[in-house]
């Protein structure tokens, strides 16, 4: 018996076509993250709900980042957690008396549920506290930091009829020192240009108009859900509205990671992501598998330069060329990134193979399992409307 494997030239051509889908990929990030000089004077009433849980040291600053939005139009901030017990009550009960124009309220949703996140039960509590008059619903997280301007674009991105989700992907960057946070940076990084390319949701920032929050029956997905943003794209996309990315909204994550966080983190990201959209989970796993194949060709049973060459310009430049194209657009990203790993583009180049051996983990780990774990919260899914809570 012979062992075959793939030839040269077939590891050449697949790794031809990563490399172009890569190429494509970041071309339409480059167009769609463009500057737009002109926004909508729409301004219609919004709630902001912003879920609170636990200890996180950059909260208030957080939180006060969206809180001094210059929006013209009327809006209140609704602050939820699901006990009073919670660490994170008493920091947004100061806030909310710090708040003098009584725009903020805090909210105790005192649900455990059996069968959904604990996140979307406190999400569905606030909508149903939001004021009777708000047309549109905004939706972020305690660790995101909002730029100037965050709440005016989401609703300017928004305005168009055939929107019917607004969204953006906020941006991590390492603390000085931090090397796993690196590392975790550019694993993230390398899938920002897919969400401009295929259109999702992110939890930290979308906006989504009242009456399609009510006609979709969101609050019932997520009631049986245990993520939030997957359940919102694959309704948008149902009733075949569009998700606009607004890249003027676009805001960072600061926190630090350990490497086993890490790999808990990423993972459960591509856990949710086979659950709810199973097909960019099968072409993203089929991916990084053709090039660890490629990997090993070009350097068994005898090297291969060309191969080598080709692997190494695709992996290595495809961050780079993304982490160059968000700095030159994301100010607020580029001001927050340590000196230590600059330039950004060469540090999350380097990066890059440790990231692709996150994904790699990622996808083995998520492949046949049925349970995942979110905020210290163990949780088995037969489906994504199927969850359990298991402790």
């Amino acid at each position: 018996m012979h062992l075959t494997y793939p030839s040269v030239n077939e590891c050449f051509m697949f790794g031809a076509l990563i490399a172009g889908v890569q190429l494509l990929a970041l071309l339409v990030m480059g167009w769609r993250i463009r500057r737009r000089e002109s926004q909508s004077a729409w301004t219609p009433a919004v709630s902001v709900i912003i879920p609170c849980k636990g200890n996180l040291p950059e909260r208030c600053r957080n939180l006060r980042s969206m809180l001094v939005q210059g929006y013209e139009g009327p809006v209140e901030f609704l602050f939820v957690v699901g006990s009073r017990e919670d660490p994170a009550f008493a920091e947004i009960e100061q806030l909310a008396r710090e708040n003098t124009a009584g725009r903020v309220r805090v909210l105790v949703s005192g649900v455990k549920p059996a069968k959904c996140a604990g996140k979307n039960a406190d999400l569905v509590h606030a909508v149903a506290q939001a004021a009777a008059g708000s047309e549109v619903l905004v939706f972020s997280e305690d660790k995101h930091c909002a730029p100037a301007g965050w709440l005016a674009a989401l609703i300017s991105g928004l305005s168009p009829a055939r929107v019917g989700v607004a969204s953006s992907l906020p941006l991590p960057f390492p603390k000085v020192g931090n090397v796993a946070g690196l590392w975790f940076s550019t694993w993230y990084l390398i899938c920002v240009p897919y969400f401009y390319v295929c259109s999702w949701v992110s939890a930290a920032s979308f906006a989504i108009r009242r009456r399609d929050y009510e006609d979709w029956k969101v609050s019932e997905h997520w009631l049986r859900a245990v993520t939030d943003d997957g359940v919102v794209t694959v309704l948008a996309k149902r009733h075949r509205k569009y998700i606009a990315a607004v890249p003027d909204a676009v805001g960072v994550i600061d926190r630090r990671l350990t490497p086993r966080g890490i790999i808990g983190i990423t993972t459960r990201y591509v856990f949710c992501t086979r659950l709810f959209t199973p097909w960019a989970w099968l072409v993203t796993g089929l991916c990084v598998l053709a090039k660890g194949v490629i990997l090993v060709r070009a350097l068994w049973p005898s090297p291969q330069p060309a191969l080598l060459a080709l692997l190494a310009a695709s992996e290595l430049g495809f961050p780079a060329g993304i982490a160059l194209l968000s700095a030159l657009r994301f100010p607020l990203w580029k001001e927050r990134w340590p000196e230590q790993w600059r330039p950004i583009w060469a540090w999350t180049a380097l990066a890059a193979p440790a990231a692709w051996g996150l994904f790699l983990a990622n996808y083995c780990m998520s492949a046949f399992s049925r349970r995942t774990s979110w905020a210290g919260v163990r949780y088995k899914a037969r489906g994504p409307y199927k969850i359990e809570v298991l402790d």
